[in-house]
Parts: C-alpha cells; sequence; structure tokens
C-alpha cells in the first residue's frame, strides 16, 4: 500500500545519516591587540556541511572588579635626559586686589645713638670763572644827615714860594676918568673928550696880598636826594678752603610711625611664556608590601567601532558595531574535491578598540551513524 512505500522511503532516507543543526551563543572581551578566537569542529562522519552562518555585535567592555592583592617593590627608573619645554604664549592681565583698610602702625622704642663719621681730609674747591654782571638796586627815598658837631679852626693858607701864600687877584671893574664914561676891554679903557681926540689909559691892577680864613665850630647836614646804587660784579672765581674734619651724628631715642591709608594694589602681568628646564635624572620609588582589597561591581568600559573577522586565517571581511548570518562555508579550507575539511576550525574576532563581543554560530551538517557505537 502507500502507507508501507512511505514507510519504507523513510527507513532507507534515515538509514543513510540525519541532519544535525549545532547552535553556539557567547561573549568575550578584546581589543586589536588582544582579538577573540573561537573553534569548532566538523566531525568526520559528516556526510554534507549545509551552512554555517555567524552573527556579533560590539557592546561596552564589562569587568566585575578593579582592585587585587600585590606586594611591595623597589627599582629604579631608567636614566631620562633633561628638556627644556617652554609653555604656549598667554596674554597678559592687570589685576587689582580688593580694597583693604589703612592702619596706623608704630615701631616699638628704640635707643638713640651718636655716630661718627671717619675722619675726611679736607680740600680747596674753586668755583670755575664767571662772568660779572651790573646790578641796579631799586630805587630809594633820599633823606637828609647831619653831621656831629667838630671844633673849628683858623687855617692860612702859605704864601706863593713860602709858607705863606700870596695869591693874585685879577677882578674887571668900571673905571671913572676924567674924560667920561669909558669901556673897558682887554684891561684897555678907551675914553672920549668932548667928542674929540680920542685915546686910551691902560691900567694894570695887581694885587699881593694873604687870606686868613677862621672856621668857627659847625655842623655839616647833608641831603640825600631819592636815588638808586648800581653795582658792577667782574668776572670772578670763589675759592673755598674745607679743613680736615669729621661729622657727629646724635640720634635721641625715638619711634617711628607709619600711616597706611585705605588703598588697593594693581598688578600688570605683561604677556609671556614660562621656559622650565629639566636635568637628565632617575627616579628612585619604593613600594611597600601591602594588599588591595577586591571592590566586587559591574563596571563598563568604552565599546569599539567596528571589528575584522577571520575563518582558517582567512579574512571574512571588515564589519562596524554588528554582523548577522554572515555564512562562513566559502571562507573555509576545502579539500581537493571542494569539500569543507573534516576536523577542527577556528574563526578570530578583531575589534579596534577595548570592547566585549557578543557572538553567535549555527552548524547545519548531515551525517550517518557509520563507524561510531551505540551505547
Amino acid at each position: 500500500t502507500a502507507d508501507m512505500v512511505d514507510r519504507q522511503r523513510i527507513a532507507t532516507t534515515y538509514s543513510n545519516g540525519a541532519e544535525s543543526i549545532i547552535s553556539v551563543n557567547g561573549h568575550d572581551e578584546g581589543d586589536s591587540e588582544t582579538p577573540i578566537e573561537l573553534g569548532f569542529t566538523i566531525p568526520n562522519n559528516t556526510v554534507h556541511v549545509n551552512e554555517i552562518l555567524f552573527s556579533a555585535r560590539l557592546t561596552n567592555f564589562r569587568a566585575t572588579s578593579k582592585a587585587t592583592q600585590g606586594g611591595g617593590a623597589s627599582f629604579n627608573s631608567s636614566s631620562a635626559g633633561g628638556a627644556t619645554s617652554t609653555s604656549t604664549s598667554a596674554g597678559g592681565s592687570s589685576q587689582t586686589t580688593s580694597g583693604s583698610g589703612g592702619s596706623s602702625q608704630t615701631t616699638s622704642g628704640s635707643g638713640g645713638n651718636t655716630t661718627q663719621s671717619s675722619s675726611s681730609g679736607g680740600e680747596t674747591a674753586a668755583t670755575s670763572g664767571s662772568g660779572g654782571s651790573s646790578i641796579e638796586s631799586s630805587s630809594s627815598g633820599g633823606g637828609t644827615s647831619t653831621s656831629s658837631g667838630s671844633g673849628g679852626e683858623s687855617n692860612q693858607s702859605s704864601s706863593s714860594g713860602g709858607e705863606t701864600s700870596t695869591s693874585t687877584s685879577t677882578s674887571s671893574q668900571n673905571i671913572e676918568t676924567s674924560h667920561g664914561a669909558s669901556n673897558v676891554q682887554r684891561g684897555m679903557a678907551w675914553t672920549t673928550s668932548n667928542g674929540k681926540d680920542p685915546h686910551a689909559h691902560q691900567l694894570e691892577v695887581t694885587t699881593y696880598h694873604e687870606h686868613d680864613i677862621t672856621i668857627p665850630s659847625h655842623n655839616h647836614k647833608v641831603t640825600i636826594s631819592s636815588h638808586t646804587h648800581k653795582v658792577t660784579i667782574p668776572s670772578h672765581q670763589h675759592s673755598i678752603n674745607i679743613p680736615s674734619h669729621q661729622h657727629s651724628i646724635n640720634i635721641p631715642a625715638h619711634t617711628h610711625s607709619v600711616n597706611i591709608p585705605s588703598h588697593t594694589h594693581s598688578v600688570s602681568i605683561p604677556a609671556h611664556t614660562h621656559s622650565v628646564i629639566i636635568p637628565n635624572h632617575t627616579h628612585d620609588l619604593t613600594l611597600p608590601n601591602h594588599t588591595h582589597e577586591i571592590q566586587y561591581g559591574i563596571y563598563k568600559g568604552p565599546t569599539a567601532s567596528a571589528m575584522l573577522v577571520y575563518i582558517d586565517n582567512r579574512l571574512v571581511g571588515s564589519f562596524g558595531s554588528s554582523i548577522s548570518n554572515v555564512d562562513l562555508i566559502q571562507f573555509m579550507s576545502k579539500d581537493a574535491n571542494g569539500e569543507v575539511l573534516r576536523g577542527e576550525h577556528r574563526f578570530k574576532i578583531a575589534p579596534n578598540g577595548l570592547t566585549r563581543v557578543e557572538y553567535n554560530y549555527q552548524i547545519r551538517l548531515f551525517t550517518n551513524a557509520h563507524g561510531s557505537g551505540q551505547y
């Protein structure tokens, strides 16, 4: 019957083998230097490998603790050359402090003392030559001055040629003659007698005599009119002689009183750079023995943005933060007949930064029961 035929077909089919599906989910942390490596095996009794699908996505790196126990240590860092570092230029600024009240401060009393300077030799100093000048004083009112009384005296002039002096007196005068009025010219008198017989008389009068002068006791009265004085100073120098000497200063006991008014301070800092020179040096560090307590918890870190996927050391491709159902069979190692090699195969996920990778792969294959026991 038809039912018997269908059962026979099924029995024949299952006697050749059966399809198996293997699905694996997992996660791990990695980065570009430490990729995630996984492996799986294709059994030797596999008749056909139907497909191997791979999916993955990148999430935050995760840790469950951040401190562990550790012993101390002492070590020297390697020698390092010095350096000169110049900070970036910075604009200056003007800073004004807040206002502050003033104060009056008195120092403590202090005894005085006498201070004597060291001896010093004298010297003669002459000023440089200077031109003279004329100075006129301001106008001054006059005055009347009377000298004190003085006794008189008799004074006799000496005569010519001896102790007694005889002066010669010559005087002009009108001369009257019997001839009438006359004019005297040059010591000559001209006369006219009744308009007739004009003639002249020449007269020479010479008188020799002495003068006796008696000066009585008297005062002198001098009147000084309002006037100015004019003084002319010729070009000259001044010469000063300083003898060898000492200075003695006496400072009495005293205090100092300082009054500080209310004020502010204003500081202007110009644009500038700082230059720091670090010489060659080493660092010596000693860490004593110690322990670190474990701090439990879940800590999330960074997430990578891309990843590379390899199978059997062949690049499958470069992907972003996630991939879904990529068939790996075309990239896997195969035998001469083009069939996937039985045995172990490995794939690798290399993210471009520290991250967690959540992955899944699914293997569909057809196997038979030949070569294996029944347990």
